[in-house]
């Protein structure tokens, strides 16, 4: 993965120093963007909860953890976001909040990204589709003060005959928003796609 990445970067033209280590010890440098992808599901609970501590102690602005979109890697989220908490911090994104998760039991915030398949990846999925949609959940956390936000579109919004219908959560709780052809956000809310941001009732 080292490998891949210097060449990812490399082509990129971006200087980077590489460096490799155990994520639960820490680091002894600090930066203004940490970034964990993928890395707690390789991770039992002792270790995982660690590597957050770590992780946050890293962290001089802002830290994204990113996991698949699963309702396991949402767990880890979950719980990685209640660490977070407890240490001062703030969540940026997704959570327009920062009480409890206002989803039904069973429901899980995830997110999907479309991603492009090389002929090989192609190969090894067994598909012929040149795209496959990625599934993620993430916690963003900074230091600093925390600003009210407007809501966040959870899922893809439901276009009818007249209306847009939004299912977003707010800093009030979970919503759903009906936008019709009349209102000055209809066109805000046809182009609104899983995760933008959006403005909720009041």
């Amino acid at each position: 993965m080292l490998s891949v990445g210097r060449q990812l970067t490399e082509a990129c033209g971006i200087p980077a120093q590489w460096k490799q280590g155990d994520i639960t010890a820490g680091f002894d440098e600090k930066a203004e963007l940490v970034l964990c992808s993928y890395c707690l599901n390789e991770l039992s609970e002792v270790p995982r909860k660690a590597a957050v501590k770590r992780l946050w102690e890293s962290t001089q602005n802002l830290l994204l953890i990113v996991e698949p979109g699963t309702p396991e890697g949402y767990s880890r989220i979950m719980s990685a976001r209640g660490m977070l908490l407890e240490m001062g911090a703030h969540i940026a994104a997704p959570c327009p909040a920062e009480g409890e998760c206002p989803l039904a039991e069973g429901d899980w915030c995830h997110f999907t990204v479309r991603v492009p398949r090389s002929r090989l990846h192609k190969q090894l999925k067994g598909g012929d589709v040149p795209y496959e949609d990625e599934k993620f959940s993430f916690i963003a956390a900074f230091r600093g003060e925390p600003e009210r936000r407007s809501g966040r579109v959870l899922r893809h919004p439901r276009v009818e005959s007249g209306k847009i219908t939004l299912e977003l959560c707010t800093p009030d709780g979970a919503q759903q928003r009906v936008v019709t052809r009349k209102s000055p956000l209809f066109k805000q809310a046809r182009k609104s796609a899983a995760g933008d941001d959006f403005p909720a009732e009041k």
